[in-house]
């Protein structure tokens, strides 16, 4: 998946031609803090939750990065996903939340329970399956199960 967006950044990139983009494949709990200075923008699109350092202090590394920018794309799903309007030097300039649609492909729905295991670290009980197998929706070769996210977009600006 890293893979497949760093490939599409790249050739968006090759199109607009931005001067000094760099891509780093690092992940981001293994950047140096003293390797990020000198950066226009942080942007982070639904993944600092991901870090095993958790997403609260790889928000703030963000900003110990000290860039001129921070946009941050993130999914609602946890309690310990609070977002600071100031941080240090920093200002919310932009929020924005919506409930999007997420809807889910499954060859069957044993995968999809397996998936519902995976995202809750456990086995789903005997009514948490009924629940589950009421949205499925079969279309083609495939189960459908419709859902929703809440998704927030924030911009933070350094104070000049």
């Amino acid at each position: 998946m890293e893979k497949a967006m760093r490939h599409l950044l790249r050739r968006k990139a090759e199109k607009d031609r931005p001067h000094g983009m760099h891509i780093d494949r690092r992940r981001w709990e293994a950047v140096p803090c003293k390797a990020l200075g000198g950066y226009d923008l942080v942007l982070a699109c639904n993944s600092l939750h991901l870090t095993q350092i958790g997403f609260v202090p790889a928000l703030a590394k963000v900003f110990a990065a000290r860039p001129k920018r921070v946009v941050i794309v993130t999914e609602f799903f946890s309690p310990e996903i609070r977002l600071p309007v100031r941080s240090g030097n920093y200002y919310m300039e932009y929020a924005r939340v919506e409930q999007v649609g997420s809807a889910f492909a499954y060859n069957s729905q044993d995968e999809a329970l397996e998936h519902w295991s995976a995202n809750r670290g456990r086995r789903a009980d005997t009514w948490e399956r009924d629940e589950i197998g009421k949205k499925f929706v079969h279309r083609g070769d495939h189960f459908w199960m419709g859902d929703s996210a809440l998704v927030g977009l924030f911009c933070w600006r350094a104070f000049q």
